[in-house]
Order: structure tokens, then C-alpha cells, then sequence
């Protein structure tokens, strides 16, 4: 098959959609890098209507057709194909569990069936009096900024039902889920003559600790820090000239260092998710898709370094970033992707992981998603008292940190594959990262 044969079946048959390159190396991450799902968590104080919310969730799939998908893997250009039994598909289920924790982890580690499910699972967890949902996404069609709207879309939808309100909203368009309108508003109309490959990822310098055995089931650990302590963070950064983003990495890089213990003076790279919907106009694209790019920040151990003078070093080195539009060079650099086939394209993410392998070197990464909502999620006249995002697992040596705000509680997860990754070494990451950043509040 070849590639002008490929877009041309794409634009003639509606039930074929075209995949955008991000979708592709995000797909293509299930064969070796992460279990590639994405879960959002939402607890509620109060019970839905599971008959209600499952209404929802169909509604949502028409609205974002991407989601009543599955992807095809063709060698040369894949696309994603709308399912045909969208209607025989349990979107929406509820379970009543005396274990709501045990209950949310199992379905968080179940996978989705790659021919047969569509891009959205949801499962109601019905404990005692309360409820908690979690939404299951594949990254191959969003990202965390994408399941953010999603979010406000569900709670939409299920709020005018619950008060017996027609939801209207025309279906988004699926033929803009690339970065076309991102290079557009930016300005860049020559991807080569944009590129500057020394604001491209460099080799890692470390990894967190790992084992290289066969990888078991998904794990998942979680902290949480309140409302006390965020508006602590949040006046500290202020009186510090910086971001929270800022004090994130800055507790994180300092945990690290005290696990890991690097040689002094010896730049340690961290990865950073960049949320490239900041560079729209409008802050959203014209559907859900995939649109972050990564940045990356070096920063050296220095013995008995106070937590303000790494901050100090941390903020100049973020200033250096933000003057050269993070995140966009890792987009440029998809985009070449773009130019080649699917097959080659997984020949060089085989290679990249190898090399982490064989280096025994990967920079963890920080995906701060910011403000899960600006205002409260309701459910018809119910609202959603925590919400929190959790990254797919990774594949040792890859290793990723999630934060998020909602409610003015700060949540930090981490989704991992024992026993490659030790949940001892996690939950100590943790803690040293909940510990700066209350320690740097009592400064």
C-alpha cells in the first residue's frame, strides 16, 4: 500500500479518519515504552445516575468521533477506523465494591481491547454513600490537556440531562487533530528553517532506580498535599519570583538527588510535558487530539544546597526555556516523523529505547497538568469534590511524575511496573517531594 493510496482512501470513506504523527508514537509506545493509558479520577460526595452518566459517555463518542475508534496499524500510514457496534459497547459501568481503592486500581490496570473497544471506557465505583469515576483514555488519541476537556464535555452533557436539557453540540472535526493549526498561529510555515537542534533533547544523564526484569502488573501510587500547604506553595512562589511549575521541579529534582546521588557539578536532565494549547489563540484545538511537546531542564547536584538556592538556579534555567517556545522543537521534530512510514517510525522508537537500555540512562519526567479546572466540575447538582489525572505506566527504565491541582488539593501520581520499578523507591520519591515542598513553605 502505498501513501498517496492511503490519503486518498482516508478522504473518501467517512468511517476513516487520518492519524495524526503524534497518534502514532503514542500508539506505537504500547510495544515496549507504557501500557499507554491515561486515567482521570473524579470523586464525588453523593450518587450519580449510572443510566444518565452512561448516556453521557455515548454522546460524547458522536460529539468527539475520534473516540468511537480503534486504530489500524498499517505499515505505512495508519488511521483510525469508527467502530461499527458502537451501540453493543459497554462505555459506562458501575460496580459497588467495599473497596473502592482496590476496585479503582483493577480497573486502572485492566487494558482496553485494541480491536474492539472504543477510545473512552468509564466505570462508576459505588462505595457506602459516595461515588467515584474514572475515565480510562487511550493516549493514542489524547493527551492530558485533551482529558481535561473531555472532562468539562461529560460533566456538560450530564448536567443538561439531569435537568431534562437537550445537549447540543455539533460533532468536532477529526481532519484537525494535527499540529497544523499550531505551526499556523505561531507563524512557522518552514518547519527546517524553525529547527534548532540544539534546543532538541540531549542523551540522558540519569534514571531512577530500576530493575531490567520482565515487567508484571501496572502499580500506582499517589500523594496528595492540602489546602494549607497549596496556598503556602502558591505564596512562596510568588514571594520567590517563580512559578509552581518552578517549585515542582525544583522538589523533584532535589528528591532525586538525595535517591540517586549523582556526582556534584554534573548537569541531571528532567523531561518536562509542555501543553502546546498555550500557543492557540483560543487555548483549544478544534478537537480532541494529542498536542504537547517536551522540554528539557539540566540542572547540577551541589552538596548541601539549600532548597531556595536550587530554586535560584532551577528559575534561570526555566527563563532559557520559555524564551525558546518550549515544547515546540519535540512538535518540529514529529512533524519530520510525519514524512516516513509507520514502520520506520517504530524502528526509531525501538532504537531510542535500546539505547535507554543499554545506557541504563532515561531522564525521568515531570507532567505537571496545572489546574485540572478553573472552577468546579458539577454533575448536575453534584459536585466533584477531587479530581486527578494518572499517566500510563511506564516501562523501566522510563519513569514518569504527575502533578495536578483541583480543589486546592495538590496530587502527585505515579504509574509503574513492579517489580522493574520498586514501589519502595516510589513511595520514597513521594515523600522527599511532599516533604520540600512543605519544608520550602516553612522557610
Amino acid at each position: 500500500m502505498n501513501t498517496r493510496n492511503e490519503k486518498t482512501k482516508v478522504k473518501k470513506n467517512p468511517d476513516i479518519l487520518p492519524a495524526a504523527v503524534s497518534d502514532w508514537i503514542n500508539y506505537a509506545a504500547r510495544h515496549g515504552t507504557s501500557n499507554c493509558q491515561i486515567h482521570a479520577v473524579l470523586e464525588f460526595q453523593g450518587h450519580l445516575d449510572a443510566a444518565k452518566l452512561a448516556e453521557a459517555v455515548r454522546m460524547s463518542v458522536d460529539i468527539e468521533p475520534i473516540l468511537g475508534c480503534r486504530f489500524v496499524e498499517e505499515q505505512i500510514r495508519p488511521y483510525w477506523q469508527r467502530l461499527v457496534d458502537i451501540d453493543d459497547i459497554k462505555l459506562c459501568s458501575l460496580e459497588e465494591t467495599r473497596d473502592n481503592e482496590k476496585t479503582l486500581r483493577r480497573f486502572m490496570s485492566q487494558s482496553f481491547d485494541e480491536k474492539h473497544d472504543t477510545q473512552v471506557l468509564v466505570k462508576i465505583i459505588r462505595s457506602g454513600e459516595n461515588d467515584t469515576i474514572c475515565v480510562k483514555m487511550d493516549h493514542a488519541c489524547c493527551d492530558g490537556g485533551g482529558i481535561k476537556e473531555y472532562l468539562k464535555l461529560l460533566s456538560a452533557i450530564y448536567t443538561n440531562l439531569a435537568n431534562g436539557v437537550r445537549f447540543e453540540a455539533k460533532p468536532s472535526s477529526p481532519g484537525k487533530r494535527d499540529q497544523s493549526c499550531l505551526f499556523r498561529d505561531m507563524g512557522i510555515f518552514n518547519l527546517k528553517r524553525a529547527w534548532n537542534p540544539q534546543l532538541a533533547e540531549q542523551k540522558p544523564t540519569w534514571a531512577f532506580p530500576y530493575l531490567l526484569c520482565q515487567p508484571a502488573e501496572p502499580q500506582f501510587s499517589i500523594r496528595k498535599l492540602f489546602s494549607r500547604h497549596v496556598h503556602a506553595i502558591s505564596t512562596y512562589a510568588k514571594k520567590k519570583c517563580a512559578t509552581i511549575n518552578d517549585i515542582l521541579l525544583t522538589a523533584f529534582f532535589r528528591a532525586l538527588f538525595e535517591m540517586v546521588k549523582p556526582y556534584p557539578g554534573v548537569p541531571m536532565e528532567l523531561l518536562l510535558t509542555v501543553d502546546l494549547r498555550r500557543y492557540l489563540p483560543g487555548g483549544k484545538p478544534d478537537a480532541m487530539c494529542n498536542l504537547s511537546g517536551v522540554a528539557s531542564v539540566r540542572t547540577a547536584r551541589v552538596y548541601m544546597e539549600s532548597f531556595e538556592a536550587t530554586l535560584l538556579r532551577v528559575v534561570s534555567q526555566m527563563k532559557t526555556v520559555k524564551n525558546n517556545h518550549p515544547g515546540i522543537y519535540s512538535a518540529i521534530f514529529f512533524e519530520f516523523l510525519a514524512g516516513l512510514s509507520y514502520r520506520e517510525v517504530l524502528q526509531i522508537i525501538e532504537v531510542g529505547r535500546l539505547q535507554s537500555i543499554i545506557s541504563g540512562k532515561c531522564s525521568p519526567a515531570l507532567s505537571n497538568v496545572g489546574l485540572i479546572s478553573r472552577s468546579p466540575l458539577q454533575f448536575g447538582d453534584i459536585a466533584v469534590r477531587d479530581a486527578y489525572l494518572f499517566s500510563p505506566a511506564f516501562y523501566a527504565p522510563g519513569f514518569m511524575l504527575v502533578t495536578g491541582t483541583y480543589n486546592n488539593i495538590l496530587t502527585l501520581t505515579v504509574s509503574y511496573y513492579e517489580p522493574n520499578i520498586n514501589r519502595v523507591d516510589v513511595e520514597q520519591l513521594l515523600s522527599l517531594v511532599s516533604a520540600e515542598l512543605i519544608a520550602c513553605c516553612d522557610t
